[in-house]
């Protein structure tokens, strides 16, 4: 019932001040979902909740034009449109941020994330947005008795959702392989400029919980996001990782950095080094969508009081292509730590043939608030959305294996030092979303545009004939 306060106040105003409701909400809202960015002081926590507010300012006036509409049916389907449509335009563009979306709160609720299958996240929102709405129709009329039509439709709909959500969580099949994955959670922190000896001591540690994982012979052991802060070439920690490779009988997908092709470039990729049980490299994997501002300082010259938040001295390159990466007789599909905020970047890979997916992330910067937990949720999502086994590998928690219907198979909470070892089914088939991509949020789009252009004639003819009656 998180929307029935905005809809309802909407409901009974113009445009713009349902804007300014709304901005007013996303302020508070926003405010409380992103506390963690205080951890980076309170200037980057005030900006980034006004920016994301400005969504909800957004959507609240569109709600307000689409009220007007005549048919409390037809109500009922804009006005979530129009919600999924926003956050949808929330995830594009070099700045987007779906950080906050109402389809993430479900991540418990395995009958209804199964929804994501077909429609991504944004079906999900839908469906939230509609029972919200459903709510403001039914138990705050405007005039005359309470109407329980729209209720009961937005109720029998998520029931009908729940039992085929239910029906394709008990039925899942078996995948056409399998591959043993050790997830390795050292629990170690580092600053943006970590101590000399941070890299060899990060090292150690992962190599001796490697040999650990060892004895439960893997098929692969995955590091976290920059596991080890330095390049990895073969000259360097790359010879080391080979020979542990090699020592084990077992593949690795390490996280750290990449060098430039251009020897003159001093900047380096974040990225993912994957190596065979021979020790032999098979491929890297580098991070193409990058953290504004804390990977890369957009007009680093001209806002020089940026330094005083901590930001990086270079910037962090960005790689070209969301490619899988080939191992053995399969693909995996990588994201690293940001990039699994975006529903389409994994889908992307298993477009491309990827049989499990693998995010690796360093969530130490939140520290022990909630936002490891919101992003872990986000990985469930996805896990859904492309009916895949999603590894989960991050430096300070939570490392979690992720079955395809969003359930967690194992786990290591915040902040404890720990090895998980599960065997993940490998997929070939495609869901609908995988499939045909974002086309539910292009027919909200489509559905709240038009939403809009009928409402907007209603609302102009009623204040007409508002003028009419008061000049009489």
């Amino acid at each position: 019932m998180g929307l029935v306060p905005l809809l309802g106040a909407s409901r009974r105003v113009g445009p713009g001040r349902a804007a300014l409701l709304g901005l007013v909400a996303g302020c508070v809202y926003f405010g409380i979902i992103l506390h963690w960015m205080l951890i980076f002081g309170k200037l980057p926590w005030l900006l980034l909740s006004v920016v994301q507010a400005l969504w909800f300012s957004i959507f609240a006036s569109t709600a307000s034009v689409l009220w007007s509409l005549r048919s409390r049916y037809l109500t009922l389907a804009a006005v979530p449109a129009a919600w999924a449509a926003v956050q949808f335009l929330r995830s594009l563009g070099p700045y987007g941020f779906p950080w906050g979306s109402l389809a993430h709160t479900q991540a418990n609720v395995l009958s209804i994330i199964q929804l994501g299958a077909f429609t991504g996240p944004w079906g999900i929102d839908f469906l939230i947005c509609a029972a919200n709405t459903a709510i403001v129709q039914s138990v705050f009329p405007l005039t005359g008795k309470r109407r329980w039509g729209p209720l009961f439709t937005a109720a029998g709909l998520a029931a009908i959702l729940c039992a085929i959500g239910w029906a394709g969580c008990a039925f899942s099949q078996p995948g056409s392989s399998i591959l043993t994955v050790s997830v390795v959670q050292p629990s170690l922190t580092h600053a943006v400029n970590p101590a000399p000896d941070y890299v060899a001591r990060a090292f150690e540690v992962h190599r001796q919980m490697s040999l650990e994982a060892a004895r439960h012979s893997p098929d692969l052991v995955v590091w976290p996001e920059t596991a080890l802060t330095a390049v990895i070439s073969e000259a360097g920690w790359g010879g080391l990782i080979s020979k542990l490779a090699s020592e084990t009988g077992t593949s690795y997908l390490v996280g750290g950095y990449d060098s430039a092709e251009d020897p003159f470039e001093a900047r380096s990729y974040n990225a993912a080094h994957l190596y065979g049980p021979d020790g032999r490299k098979l491929g890297v994997y580098r991070k193409v969508r990058l953290v504004p501002y804390g990977e890369f300082v957009p007009l680093r010259e001209k806002l020089p009081w940026l330094r005083n938040y901590g930001i990086r001295d270079v910037d962090v390159l960005a790689g070209r292509s969301h490619k899988p990466l080939r191992l053995a007789r399969s693909k995996i599909g990588v994201a690293i730590c940001f990039e699994s905020l975006f529903p389409g970047i994994l889908r992307g890979e298993v477009r491309q043939g990827a049989q499990a997916l693998f995010v690796l992330t360093n969530d130490s910067w939140f520290g022990k608030t909630q936002a490891a937990k919101q992003h872990l949720m986000m990985a469930r999502l996805r896990a859904v959305e492309t009916g895949r086994y999603v590894v989960r590998a991050a430096s300070t928690g939570i490392s979690a294996i992720i079955a395809p219907n969003g359930r967690i198979c194992e786990s290591v909470g915040m902040f404890k030092k720990g090895l998980i070892t599960d065997r993940i089914y490998l997929y070939g088939a495609e869901t609908a979303y995988v499939r045909w991509g974002d086309w539910f949020a292009y027919l909200c789009a489509l559905c709240a545009l038009c939403g809009l252009a009928i409402g907007w004639r209603c609302l102009s003819a009623a204040n007409r004939q508002a003028d009419r009656s008061c000049a009489r």
